[in-house]
């Protein structure tokens, strides 16, 4: 039972902030309405007393033609007569319209709002089944709740209708989505690899790695799902790397020392293995800062004894850090937030390795973000990236390479980031075969998504370096 609940609390998570999310919707609309109501009862008004005003002046004309006698006056009065009659007729006309427009106008949002919120309130209830399309289902209906049905809209909303009602069956809702999706996604700029190669040559880049990263380089080293294959003790289980190291902790017979210990040996990789990216690194002048999200240490073994940097590992509950100079001890130093700002490694001509999920210290520390308490603990921290990273951040383009922002855990991460930094700098990520809500999640974060290979990526922009 323990084990149960364990796995179905997230998805109540889930739930639960998807009908807060309607719940804010749908008062939004309803606000919308009454707005477009109040405009239109206000024009409505305005129209009456322009009626009322022109039945004053018929009314006077119709007097002032039983006073005249000259036949030139009555001409003219009877000219004045006619024009007033229609001048009111087309107000008449108007009022029809706009009350018409009103009610059907209500109609109609009343009608979208109602179809759009059943179908998020039912499909909630079986996001489970639809796992690999829910989020772009998701972001078809908010479009709709924000800009009405059209006419290309009434066949997403009649087949997410039919898996509801069971007429259709989940396989056919997703192929159906993933068809859509295809036919939505047009052919991506290509990166400007001078600018690019210039301003990595200038250290003016915040090289932003995320976990996948070395997989995607070739190392030796599972991919998360592939880690996730390997650590699950039972079949069927399809969450994320979070869920099961959270219950790993809880779970009776589990603990963090075991669980901690097989991912340090899945991801124990050959320091021999050519890596592109991080043989590019260990080749330039400057000095780098690096933000990486990565558990493994591939990229300090390729980089030392050839270019010093410092790894810096958080301790995000006692807001402090722990240093390892790459040319000192092994030992790392202690070292409080500002005491970071006073050691300036950059300047001194250190590259900085920021490791945001934390790392593993040695064979009995680690600071790792594994399990969900661990990202809630971050999520809740007042300072999630020293200041004197954040400040580095402001002004500099990040480039987003390794991260795929269809798990929560790195959507946390990478906002961590955003949030710091001035959206003015343009910003970039390189994901393969990227999905619909991919592009729209690092669009609304002000980076420009390139769907290409992150290997084409690499040899592209050395090639460019060289030249």
């Amino acid at each position: 039972m323990k084990q149960q609940r364990c796995w179905q609390r997230p998805q109540t998570e889930y739930l639960d902030l998807l009908f807060k999310e309607l719940e804010q919707q749908i008062h939004v609309f309803r606000y919308s309405i009454m707005l477009q109501k109040q405009f239109i009862a206000a024009k409505m008004k305005e129209l009456q007393k322009q009626w009322e005003s022109h039945s004053k002046r018929l009314s006077f004309l119709e007097n002032q033609k039983i006073a005249e006698t000259r036949h030139e006056e009555m001409f003219r009065l009877e000219q004045e007569i006619r024009q007033e009659k229609n001048e009111r007729g087309k107000l008449e006309k108007e009022m029809l319209r706009l009350e018409a427009h009103a009610q059907a106008e209500g109609r109609d949002v009343v009608n979208c709002t109602n179809r759009v919120h059943h179908a998020k309130t039912e499909l909630s209830k079986r996001a489970f089944e639809l796992l690999e399309v829910i989020q772009a289902i998701g972001l078809e209906l908010d479009r709709m709740e924000k800009e009405g049905i059209g006419p290309a809209d009434e066949e997403i909303l009649l087949k997410i209708e039919g898996f509801i009602e069971q007429r259709l069956t989940k396989e056919e809702l997703v192929l159906f989505f993933k068809t859509l999706a295809s036919s939505k996604e047009g052919p991506e700029a290509t990166p400007d690899y001078a600018k690019l190669a210039e301003n990595l040559n200038k250290g003016q880049v915040v090289l932003c790695l995320g976990q996948e990263l070395s997989h995607l380089l070739g190392a030796p080293v599972p991919s998360t799902e592939e880690l996730i294959h390997r650590l699950v003790r039972e079949e069927g289980f399809h969450g994320p790397l979070s869920e099961l190291c959270e219950q790993e902790e809880i779970l009776p017979g589990c603990c963090r020392y075991e669980l901690v210990e097989k991912i340090r040996a899945l991801l124990r990789g050959d320091a021999q293995t050519p890596l592109a990216l991080y043989e590019l690194l260990a080749r330039l002048a400057p000095p780098l800062l690096i933000i990486s999200a990565a558990y493994d240490d591939l990229l300090e073994q390729r980089l030392k004894n050839r270019k010093p940097f410092v790894v810096i590992y958080p301790n995000i509950r006692e807001k402090k850090c722990l240093l390892r100079y790459s040319d000192q001890y092994e030992e790392p130093l202690p070292c409080t937030l500002e005491e970071l700002s006073g050691q300036k490694p950059l300047s001194r001509g250190y590259t900085v390795i920021y490791k945001l999920r934390g790392g593993f210290i040695d064979q009995d520390r680690e600071t790792l973000l594994l399990s969900e308490r661990d990202y809630l603990n971050f999520n809740q921290a007042t300072q999630q990236i020293p200041d004197y990273i954040r400040t580095k951040l402001k002004s500099r383009a990040l480039w987003f390479l390794g991260h795929y922002p269809e798990s929560w855990e790195e959507r946390l991460l990478v906002k961590s980031i955003q949030m710091q930094r001035d959206h003015r700098a343009v910003s970039l990520a390189v994901q393969k075969d990227i999905s619909p809500f991919a592009h729209a999640f690092w669009q609304d974060n002000h980076v420009q998504p390139f769907d290409l290979a992150l290997r084409t990526f690499v040899q592209e922009l050395a090639q460019e370096m060289e030249s």
